[in-house]
């Protein structure tokens, strides 16, 4: 009698569950950022949380930023850091955004520190990647003035995969 057998190599650290469960995190911040300063609609936080859960399921974010700022000037300014390799912590309780009276030129933006991963694609792999993506994504040229000062609030993770959330709170 012959024998044969096959061997599975899982080389993903984290699983969808893992990637759903830190990104409905920073979706709740991105909805609370919504119904309190109302700079953006309801179909733009559900386009950016889905495009957000790509960017971290493909590996491809080092660090997700939600800005808002007055011209060149950051008011406040939640940052991800996002970790593959292990959870720091349970404490993934979402919410505590600071609120920062604005001016009604207020803007919002999110930035994608792209990783290691991310600079390893080919052109076309990046393009390839941008058209399954609801939003406009490329290189950005944008440089606010961060008068004040970057303060680690908490940590969302599921498994091997969390993000640390920093709140900038301007002077």
């Amino acid at each position: 009698m012959t024998y044969y057998s096959r061997t599975l190599t899982q080389t993903s650290t984290y699983t969808y569950v893992d990637v759903r469960h830190v990104n409905w995190k920073i979706r709740s911040d991105l909805r609370y950022i919504r119904v309190l300063f109302g700079l953006f609609s309801e179909q733009y936080e559900e386009e950016m949380s889905g495009d957000l859960y790509q960017w971290v399921l493909a590996g491809y974010a080092s660090q997700i930023k939600f800005l808002i700022y007055t011209g060149q000037d950051l008011k406040l300014g939640l940052r991800y850091q996002i970790n593959f390799s292990g959870v720091v912590s349970r404490d993934d309780d979402a919410g505590n955004i600071p609120y920062v009276n604005l001016s009604l030129d207020a803007r919002f933006d999110v930035l994608v520190v792209p990783s290691r991963k991310w600079h390893t694609q080919t052109q076309t792999q990046k393009e390839n990647f941008y058209a399954r993506l609801a939003a406009k994504w490329g290189d950005s040229n944008l440089y606010l003035s961060e008068r004040g000062t970057w303060s680690s609030d908490n940590v969302y993770s599921s498994n091997k995969l969390s993000a640390q959330r920093d709140i900038f709170k301007s002077l």
